[in-house]
């Protein structure tokens, strides 16, 4: 899983910037609109490859799948530089558009390939009794700094949440 958010975050964030960042940077220079454009088609590959893996996933097993998958990531991170340097690619106008697609959709079309088998190996890890609080906890006890502020601003308070958390323990009012 951390190859996949690894791959999630490059292949969405870090990859716009470098490729829209002025060339004397050290970056690509690429017209804004445009690479959007490109990133756009590619994600498209991402949803194609969810059912087409899980097809695959239950017919070869979702661990084989998933094993499989990160290796091929872990060799796609290692071809970065063959795939997206500057001097290999072009910068500005020159860059070459189709490669830089190839390297989006190869990015995109891995990560697919790992979501499908993903959301049915996750749950498989825990018994079927505590599957829902096993993936869930850590969402609903998660620091106060990372929940969605309401409408009017406030959290609830400490105790409050220490309360949600302790119903999950099955001890109230225990974090």
């Amino acid at each position: 899983m951390l190859a996949t958010y690894g791959l999630f975050y490059i292949m969405t964030t870090w990859i716009v910037t470098y490729a829209v960042q002025p060339e004397t940077v050290g970056s690509l220079g690429y017209d804004y609109q445009s690479f959007l454009g490109l990133q756009i088609v590619s994600i498209v590959l991402f949803a194609i490859f969810i059912p087409i893996v899980s097809k695959l996933a239950d017919r070869f097993g979702r661990r084989r799948m998933l094993i499989t998958t990160t290796s091929g990531i872990i060799v796609f991170g290692l071809s970065f530089g063959l795939f997206i340097g500057p001097e290999v690619l072009g910068t500005g106008a020159d860059m070459n558009v189709w490669q830089m697609f190839a390297f989006l959709s190869v990015g995109m079309a891995l990560m697919g390939l790992t979501f499908g088998p993903m959301s049915a190996y996750l749950p498989e890890l825990f018994p079927t009794n505590t599957r829902y609080t096993g993936s869930g906890w850590p969402t609903t006890c998660r620091p106060s700094s990372v929940q969605r502020r309401p409408a009017g601003g406030q959290l609830p308070g400490p105790e409050l949440q220490g309360a949600r958390c302790g119903l999950l323990s099955g001890v109230p009012g225990e974090a």
